[in-house]
């Protein structure tokens, strides 16, 4: 029989996270399992790694694990009606400082917002801002992410996923980080953006 060089990846969520049914994905030729880290505390990822473990030694097959990174969350505020409707060509204002959005003022996280976008629709409460098109000034690593990272390190997590990957200092900003814990987990660049395909050789 020839071997299988796809890998099949299953992500864990509510639905899937029981020892039960991680096995039974097992079963079913899973080969890599993904934990986001956007969703769950480690107090429940730790559950699920053990879970994982439990079930490579059962199937007698390595079972790796990725740890994905959630990256930076770019998200609006709060407005004063629940939303308002952005509609081409209308000058509107952004701020980076604390406060009530309304139809001509959006509060955003992202100090270089007001370069980037210029698509219309309804824009309501805590939406997260996509930007394919836009280089991302901020890092690709949060706080948040490096606490993720030394939990994922600490738990011998197989693969590391980063956000939101722009260029090689990315990556070789993380594959200092998982250095600096000892860790010798793999990075998995996820390509969301266009100034990451200009920079695909690199990176």
């Amino acid at each position: 029989m020839p071997t299988r060089l796809t890998k099949i990846i299953a992500t864990l969520g509510p639905a899937t996270a029981s020892r039960k049914t991680i096995k039974e994905l097992v079963d079913a030729g899973v080969n890599v399992f993904r934990l986001n880290l956007s969703h769950g505390d480690h107090k429940a990822l730790r559950r699920r790694i053990r879970w994982i473990r439990m079930a490579e030694k059962e199937s007698k097959t390595f079972l790796a694990i990725l740890l994905d990174l959630q990256g930076p969350k770019i998200r609006v505020g709060k407005f004063e009606k629940g939303a308002i409707t952005l509609q081409r060509g209308r000058c509107i204002w952004s701020t980076t400082e604390s406060g009530m959005g309304n139809d001509s003022l959006v509060p955003v996280q992202y100090r270089q917002f007001y370069k980037e976008v210029e698509v219309g629709g309804r824009l309501s409460n805590f939406k997260g801002i996509n930007m394919p098109d836009a280089t991302i000034r901020s890092s690709p690593l949060t706080p948040k992410d490096k606490e993720d990272l030394e939990f994922g390190i600490g738990e011998g997590v197989d693969f590391v996923a980063l956000s939101f990957t722009g260029s090689a200092k990315d990556i070789q900003q993380l594959r200092r980080l998982i250095q600096s814990k000892k860790g010798d987990a793999e990075i998995i660049a996820k390509i969301e953006r266009k100034e990451a395909l200009s920079n695909l050789e690199e990176i």
